[in-house]
């Protein structure tokens, strides 16, 4: 079902929170690299399967520029997914560059700015060895593409926590195409922890997904935990359910 492989492919971003324990490095230029290790294990045996590891690259100004995630094998550490997001031309502010790439399945994901910066025109792409395919989409003020929606959640986080369901389009490279997303509080477990419900907005939709909920922590409005299909696909080609932590990862390195 398409609308169940869209909705592994928006989850990237939910799994690529800053946490309190992420270990930052300092450049010579001024960026600051953080750099945060999430751990998927599956819901019910709890087997690591999968190990990412994201260095988010600040300016000067703790303004967010790249992300470097990649994404590794549990049992051999080789890795199997990289993604490479580019927020300096970001335009809204939610919507990034970037690649994707599935190393076993050799299948790429791109979205790349055209050279429009009025229209906000960008082209979206599907490379894998069946062909490549494209799109060009005109981005507009609702709409995020990537890990962005980490920032969108971020924004909206006092909204959420006050009963508000919020809407917004999420651009996927993978169907050349935008589909809608609902986010609301599904409940407060403390005075510093919400988790958060997001899902595919129509309800025909909903009826072949699952949602995923997001635990943030709220007055550093940042994701501490995540419940949901992985954005990394299984053996067999298709998504699978994950629980993500995330803790400190020592001996980082300047970007």
């Amino acid at each position: 079902m398409r609308s169940r492989q869209a909705w592994a492919f928006v989850l990237t971003v939910l799994m690529l929170a800053s946490s309190a324990s992420a270990f930052a490095t300092g450049t010579a230029s001024g960026e600051r690299s953080q750099v945060i290790r999430g751990e998927a294990r599956h819901p019910k045996s709890r087997e690591l399967i999968y190990i990412e590891d994201h260095r988010m690259i600040r300016n000067s100004d703790g303004k967010l520029v790249r992300i470097e995630t990649d994404y590794r094998t549990a049992s051999t550490d080789v890795v199997i997914a990289r993604m490479r997001t580019d927020f300096r031309q970001a335009s809204p502010e939610f919507f990034p560059s970037y690649t994707y790439e599935d190393l076993r399945r050799k299948v790429t994901h791109e979205v790349k700015r055209l050279p429009e910066p009025a229209a906000r025109r960008v082209e979206l792409s599907r490379v894998s060895p069946k062909g490549r395919k494209s799109a060009v989409v005109d981005v507009r003020d609702n709409m995020v593409t990537g890990q962005g929606i980490l920032l969108w959640l971020e924004r909206e986080l006092p909204r959420l926590i006050a009963r508000e369901r919020l809407k917004v389009r999420f651009v996927l490279p993978a169907f050349l195409d935008d589909y809608g997303f609902e986010a609301f509080k599904l409940r407060r477990a403390s005075d510093d922890i919400a988790t958060l419900q997001v899902q595919l907005d129509h309800w025909f939709f909903r009826l072949f997904s699952s949602p995923i909920e997001v635990d943030m922590h709220v007055r550093d409005q940042r994701v501490i935990a995540y419940r949901g299909p992985g954005n990394v696909m299984g053996e067999n080609g298709k998504p699978q359910i994950v629980h993500i932590s995330y803790a400190e990862l020592q001996g980082a390195s300047p970007p």
